[in-house]
């Protein structure tokens, strides 16, 4: 039976990849259909393990069996789950495109040609290290390959051995003219970022905002990658720069060390401010003064916007980070901070990684640099209206479940000015899914040179080029790397926009659901993921903002003590949990943790709307809403969607590190967390028939 099973769900899940979407005649007959439905409850019986109580731990009941099938260290991953596999799937797509013949279109033409060159560069190749030279040369040179340089300690007073020859007649390295060169010509923040967005007071207006950078290392929590790297970084500098053994083992520790001050210098995510905390608002002849003894702020500013005609107002964000950060770059040896703003600088040009799997890594690097247009291309191949058409359909309906529920008195804590604040935001909140239809991408690739032979002096042009679309440099950017990579792999809210984004790589068929699947399969999925999302607005860091993104308090005295009653109700029971061989944080921020709780809710309400509507004109709804051959009802298959969609596996060095580091709570707790603070879901497992379980204690969180 279970070979049976095997071979159905290859042909079932297969077929359609090779075969495409949504032009497959398999399953339009009913043949087609059953052995789809069928395929899915196979898929979902082999993740279980029903010898586990549902009442008990309902993660490992529906999940037991994930971590045989899908062993995060079998396949060389850190983590195996539903998103990392979605994310792949797409990356697969973006291959096959890439490895494409050039059909004479001049965007997938040089999407393609950048690939090539990618896969054509090799570390040791003579033209590619002289490029390298060039792109760090402008900027400056490295210490340990100037004639005389000096490497001292750190801002700790410690002091490191100097290296052999060396004496201390160095020229004055100018650190932050050298940052700001840097940002204005190619966009890349390194020690301190300036950023214009809109005003988080008032979304009708732009600020510059100066701030930190987004740094790679996590300051809360030891991670096994960075300590993998940084062992790495002496390699690397061997590799590409020409030191020996001991003496790249000293500046990499240097480097290194630097890299870790500078990340514990921002405030602790744990600590529970919003961004909207974090802001300060400075004259900047203010700000210039107060800071004159580390650097010419007002200088700094106008090499980074390209213009002496500096706004007379600009947030600082983080304070303490941007004090800190200061203080150690003035107890620093300049060499140190010069080492570390080249190599910060070089890392986007170093091609490290691509051995081992280079097709692999420099999909990776292409998506990196044109996500848009990849995604806009690939989604072409499996767009489906109908899909789109559920997507909305399902916003709608959850939308309207909260409307219901702000305008009723199942939120009795909150008062009616907080309410009707409430419900104006949600009614202006919208979604859209990343198709990117409205980019022009003929109009950005025309004036773009790609080539298929230089790696390097590609990236230059692509960071180059997208300054250039913003002369105005205090213009808001059309593109932010970053958070367009983000954006590609998970839905995401944006106070600023009051607005949710779905990305395409979600809605690649027969993953999450299909039209022919169970309804409560797509509640208990795509359904909870905009539930989430949509509470993300009303979460203790959304909630400081109002419909049009400005930063307001719009809740009453009474109503903010309810609100955070609850919030430190999730608090403590999410402390309470261990992972990793530890408690986890105890933080005050609580979004993830309270968008999980409420979102759950809402796509369950949702769900049993549909079923409501249903129910006159079908009464065998309730019936008809399952899988052959699953021995669970349509609502218990809705709580099982939910939790496989949090099934993992993370291997046991990285446990720790995501117990800390992440602000989600670890998967399992995502659904025990939840489910357990859940009546309904009680009642349905019949954990309320027995006396207090794990799934069913006395005390439950809540909010909405």
């Amino acid at each position: 039976m279970l070979v049976k099973s095997f071979v159905v769900y290859v042909v079932i899940v297969t077929l359609p990849l090779a075969c495409g979407f949504p032009e497959n005649e398999l399953f339009e007959t009913p043949m087609g259909k059953e052995l789809l439905k069928r395929s899915k409850a196979a898929d979902i019986k082999s993740w279980m393990d029903a010898s586990h109580n549902p009442c008990g731990d309902f993660y490992h009941f529906a999940c037991a069996n994930w971590k045989r099938i899908n062993s995060a260290q079998l396949f060389g991953d850190y983590a195996t789950d539903q998103f990392h596999d979605m994310l792949k799937l797409m990356e697969a797509k973006i291959l096959d495109f890439l490895s494409d013949p050039r059909r004479g279109a001049v965007v997938e033409d040089k999407l393609k040609d950048f690939y090539e060159s990618c896969l054509r560069v090799h570390w040791n190749d003579s033209g590619y290290l002289e490029a390298l030279r060039s792109v760090y040369g402008e900027y400056g040179e490295f210490s340990f390959l100037k004639v005389k340089p000096v490497i001292r300690g750190l801002g700790d007073g410690e002091e490191g051995k100097m290296m052999e020859g060396q004496n201390q007649e160095v020229e004055e390295f100018n650190w932050w003219s050298t940052v700001a060169k840097i940002k204005n010509t190619y966009g890349l923040a390194i020690i301190l970022s300036v950023d214009v967005l809109k005003d988080l007071n008032n979304a009708n207006q732009t600020m510059v905002y100066l701030g930190p950078p987004n740094f790679e290392r996590n300051p809360t929590a030891a991670n096994p990658i960075d300590q993998l790297q940084d062992a790495r970084l002496h390699a690397l500098l061997q590799q590409y720069l020409g030191l020996d053994k001991d003496s790249a083992k000293q500046v990499a520790k240097l480097i290194t060390n630097f890299d870790i001050l500078l990340s514990q210098s921002y405030t602790d995510k744990h600590e529970g401010k919003s961004k909207a905390d974090l802001l300060t608002l400075y004259n900047v002849s203010d700000l210039n003064e107060e800071f004159q003894n580390y650097f010419d702020v007002e200088k700094f500013l106008q090499l980074t916007l390209g213009t002496e005609n500096l706004p007379a107002q600009v947030y600082v964000y983080d304070k303490k980070y941007f004090e800190k950060s200061l203080q150690i770059i003035k107890a620093t040896d300049s060499a140190i901070v010069e080492d570390y703003i080249l190599w910060s600088l070089l890392k986007d040009f170093i091609i490290y990684g691509k051995q081992r799997a280079p097709k692999k890594w420099c999909v990776v690097r292409t998506k990196k640099y044109f996500s848009k247009s990849l995604e806009h291309y690939i989604y072409q191949q499996y767009r489906s209206e109908q899909y789109e058409k559920e997507v909305y359909e399902l916003w709608h309906e959850i939308k309207a479940t909260f409307h219901d529920s702000l305008k009723g008195d199942k939120y009795y804590w909150m008062g009616q000015s907080t309410r009707e604040h409430a419900l104006e935001k949600l009614d202006k909140m919208n979604l859209t899914i990343n198709s990117h239809d409205n980019e022009n991408f003929q109009e950005f690739f025309k004036d773009l040179t790609i080539s298929p032979h230089n790696y390097v002096a590609n990236i230059q042009a692509i960071l180059k080029h997208i300054e250039s679309l913003r002369p105005n440099k205090l213009e808001v950017a059309t593109h932010d790397l970053e958070n367009e990579e983000i954006m590609s792999f998970t839905p995401t809210y944006s106070e600023f926009n009051n607005a949710i984004q779905v990305p395409v790589a979600l809605l690649q068929p027969y993953r999450l659901w299909h039209p022919l699947y169970p309804k409560a399969i797509k509640y208990g999925t795509l359904g909870f993921l905009l539930a989430h999302e949509m509470i993300h607005g009303f979460d203790d860091e959304g909630r400081v903002y109002d419909a049009h993104g400005n930063a307001v308090n719009w809740w009453d005295e009474k109503s903010a003590y309810e609100f955070e009653s609850r919030r430190r109700c999730f608090q403590a029971q999410y402390h309470n949990y261990t992972y990793g061989g530890r408690l986890l944080p105890n933080s005050r921020r609580q979004s993830e943790n309270i968008a999980d709780n409420a979102g759950i809710r809402l796509a369950y309400s949702a769900y049993v709307r549909w079923l409501e509507r249903e129910k006159p004109t079908n009464a065998n709804i309730e019936r008809e809403d399952v899988l052959p051959n699953l021995d669970y009802n349509n609502r218990e298959l809705f709580f099982i969607s939910f939790a496989q969609l949090w099934c993992e596996d993370v291997q046991t060095l990285f446990r720790s590190y995501l117990a800390f580091s992440d602000v989600h709570a670890p998967s399992m707790y995502r659904v025990i967390g939840s489910l357990s603070n859940f009546h309904d879901f009680s009642w349905i497992f019949r954990c309320d028939m027995k006396p207090e379980t794990p799934m069913n204690p006395s005390l439950k969180c809540e909010l909405y």
